[in-house]
């Protein structure tokens, strides 16, 4: 029964939001709005939007340079894009599937492969941050929208450092830490060991010679993440400055990181609200634009995810065996660090 109501949790909340987002929107001007929209800009939104796990995927293998030097490129990018298109499931697994299918078909620690992931999302998470700063501060919204800016950006940063310098602390301890919790059982043992593991992915942010890397391509997933959106929007007839979207996108980042499949709901929540509320855009445009930009981001997921599963001939021997070794971690009867491939 718990399994069931977590499976349907997700797509609840995205009935919910749906809900709340038409649930003022006249249906011929929607109609009217939909219509008139450019197919071909929407187009290139979409392969814009594809474009941006590229640089992704190469912030990816800085991420793993401290366990692996020289990765290849071409696991990394095929287990972002499946990821993606699992993410369209209830439950967003593909953020578990991603890290275990690298390690499975590169013979990648799964600790060090999961730690980069999760390194991976906070990096996401300092260029959102630094994106609404600078939205907050500068772009033209309703008066009094921008007041929270310093308050926002200062919480935000100090949460994603916390978290950093917690898991760099967790790094450098992990020897008595992994004795500690190798063959202690329970939920603690399990977070305990899986934290051990995980903070082998993060030692690239406190690497010098990294960060110019780390940093570059962080901007370059987002410059691509802001113009596409930005392109996609003002397809859907909505005229909003490209500065706009340092303010739109950090909510619709927050939007699809709800736990909806594909992120459904959330997204055309967050777009609907930030478009109306923040830079006066009418209802109607404002929702065919969140539901067909939506649509450019999530459909090139399903088609880039399944080509790379029959191009790759990817098996489901790849996903039991990525899900064989994450067991091996939650049980501790193997070291963390060397499951998947030789120890960082």
């Amino acid at each position: 029964m718990k399994q069931i109501v977590k499976f349907l949790a997700g797509p609840a909340l995205a009935a919910l939001l749906l809900v709340w987002v038409f649930r003022e929107v006249d249906p011929h001007a929607l109609r009217v709005q939909i219509g008139q929209a450019s197919i071909s800009g929407l187009v290139l939104a979409a392969l814009l939007g594809l474009a941006q796990n590229v640089p992704r995927a190469w912030r990816w293998r800085a991420l793993l340079d401290p366990v692996r030097p020289g990765t290849p490129l071409r696991p990394m990018l095929v287990a972002i894009l499946i990821g993606y298109m699992v993410n369209v499931l209830p439950g967003r697994i593909g953020e578990l599937v991603r890290p275990m299918l690298l390690s499975a078909r590169a013979r990648l620690p799964l600790g060090a492969c999961l730690g980069s992931v999760l390194a991976d999302r906070l990096l996401d998470g300092l260029t959102v941050i630094v994106l609404l700063a600078v939205g907050l501060g500068l772009a033209p919204m309703k008066a009094g929208m921008g007041r929270f800016a310093g308050w926002a950006t200062a919480g935000g940063i100090a949460a994603v450092v916390i978290l950093i310098g917690v898991l760099l602390a967790v790094h450098r301890a992990r020897a008595s830490l992994d004795r500690s919790f190798r063959d202690r059982g329970g939920v603690v043992g399990w977070i305990g060991r899986t934290l051990v593991a995980a903070s082998h992915g993060v030692v690239a942010i406190a690497t010098p010679r990294l960060i110019p890397a780390l940093l570059l391509h962080s901007a370059t997933t987002w410059a691509l993440i802001l113009v596409s959106t930005w392109i996609g929007v003002r397809s859907c007839g909505v005229e909003i400055p490209l500065l706009a979207m340092s303010v739109l996108v950090p909510l619709l980042a927050l939007g699809i990181a709800l736990p909806t499949p594909a992120g459904v709901g959330g997204y055309q929540f967050a777009m609907t609200y930030g478009l109306t509320q923040l830079f006066g855009v009418p209802v109607a445009a404002a929702t065919a634009a969140s539901v067909l930009v939506h649509l450019a981001v999530v459909l090139p997921w399903i088609v880039a995810g399944g080509a790379a599963l029959a191009v790759e001939r990817i098996a489901l021997s790849d996903f039991l065996a990525g899900a064989r070794q994450f067991r091996q971690l939650a049980g501790g009867g193997a070291d963390a660090a060397e499951i998947g491939g030789e120890s960082p």
